[in-house]
């Protein structure tokens, strides 16, 4: 539990009981570390004696187990919004009392030699750590102990080296290092051929997410308003050139529309179904006389294959999304489908458009598998393809 520097000395100073505006998940009994949170050091521990949920107007203002009293209501409110800037507060804000016994402890000591005596409380019967390695050094032997290191198993023949490592830019240092010189020196080999560091998901003022800061978007909150495609894919939408992303709500809503979209267009290409066709779609490419839109539609979907296992052979998933969305809504659905419909009238055109929607429609649902993987799968399960047996994942991809 983090105290500000000007804090800790009150907690020294027999400060028993303090004031949260989120809950910490703590019951009568736990145990608690408690950390100064401008120095990021421990200066002791707590055992919780009492938990209390209110509101911030229900605060006795003049609780002097909190060690700092208040004359008003709004010096309380100023003194939450020092440590939480971004949160609108009020009387109704919910709030949680915490009681604890504290328990001040001497930090530990680092030192390249051994030390005499205690530096905080003078002590001179120390006793040295067996175990001086941070975690990060057990992490480093991720790469080939999921596999059964230091057992030679075949696991870890097959699948070690690995191809890419997906992290973010903060533990590069902490972990890829590691893992980089652990790999070679136990394995004589570095354990990936390729490491992608992913986007930081910052708030739409650019700061970073914080949950003590009140800050942070909770994804199980979007996917229940949005669905976990319309997240999915509203947030790849957002991945630019640089390593921050600036969050929106509005982005995640885009996402929904998308995905209503991919929906309804579906429905309209089985409302006009040509009966069951052979998933590979046999013969097709070898159709005659094609109609204007039919070409036009079909070389663009080509490009646009070609633009997107470009974009994601380079990782860079934000284009190939935007290059997606921008063929399947604006060329598909706003041009094709349009003409189609006239052309769907016509007898002579009417069973080779509806191949031809299908075939857009399939291939489409294969290219955003990855980034809207429920949606696609479930309208792939709906399209008259014979001897269908497989889950779309698992299809060949397009080229």
């Amino acid at each position: 539990m983090g105290f500000a520097g000007d804090v800790v000395p009150q907690v020294f100073d027999n400060k028993t009981r303090t004031y949260r505006l989120r809950d910490h998940g703590l019951k009568i009994g736990n145990k608690v570390a408690f950390e100064n949170s401008i120095t990021g050091e421990i200066f002791g521990t707590a055992t919780i004696t009492e938990v209390q949920k209110t509101t911030v107007g229900r605060i006795d203002l003049k609780d002097k187990k909190h060690w700092k009293t208040y004359n008003r209501l709004e010096e309380l409110i100023a003194a939450f919004k020092r440590h939480y800037p971004e949160k609108e507060i009020n009387t109704n804000t919910s709030a949680w009392i915490y009681t604890y016994k504290f328990d001040a402890s001497c930090p530990s000591i680092v030192n390249e030699y051994p030390p005499k005596k205690c530096s905080t409380c003078g002590c001179k019967k120390l006793k040295q750590a067996k175990d001086v390695l941070d975690t990060w050094f057990s992490a480093a032997l991720w790469p080939f102990a999921v596999f059964g290191w230091p057992l030679k198993k075949n696991d870890l023949e097959r699948f070690y080296p690995t191809d890419v490592l997906s992290t973010a830019r903060d533990i590069i240092n902490l972990w890829v290092a590691r893992m980089i010189f652990s790999g070679m020196e136990l394995m004589e080999k570095i354990p990936f051929k390729v490491v992608y560091i992913h986007p930081t998901v910052l708030t739409k003022e650019g700061k970073r997410m914080s949950k003590s800061l009140g800050t942070g978007t909770d994804p199980l909150e979007l996917i229940e308003k949005y669905g976990a495609d319309a997240t999915r894919f509203g947030i790849a939408y957002q991945i630019g050139k640089n390593q921050d992303i600036r969050f929106t709500e509005e982005n995640i809503i885009m996402g929904k529309k998308f995905c209503n979209k991919l929906w309804n267009a579906a429905r309209f290409v089985l409302m006009n179904k040509p009966g069951w066709i052979d998933a590979d779609f046999s013969g097709f490419t070898r159709i005659k006389n094609l109609m204007p839109a039919d070409k036009k539609i079909l070389k663009t979907l080509n490009k646009t294959i070609k633009a997107v296992n470009k974009n994601l052979e380079n990782f860079e998933f934000g284009k190939a999304a935007q290059t997606l969305y921008h063929f399947f809504w604006h060329e598909f659905c706003d041009i094709y489908i349009e003409k189609s419909k006239k052309q769907l009238q016509t007898t002579n055109s009417k069973l080779q458009t509806t191949k031809i929607l299908l075939y857009v429609l399939l291939t489409s649902l294969k290219l955003f598998h990855p980034f809207i993987p429920f949606i696609t799968e479930e309208i792939y399960q709906n399209l008259p393809i014979k001897n269908k047996k497989t889950c779309l994942m698992i299809k060949n991809w397009p080229i």
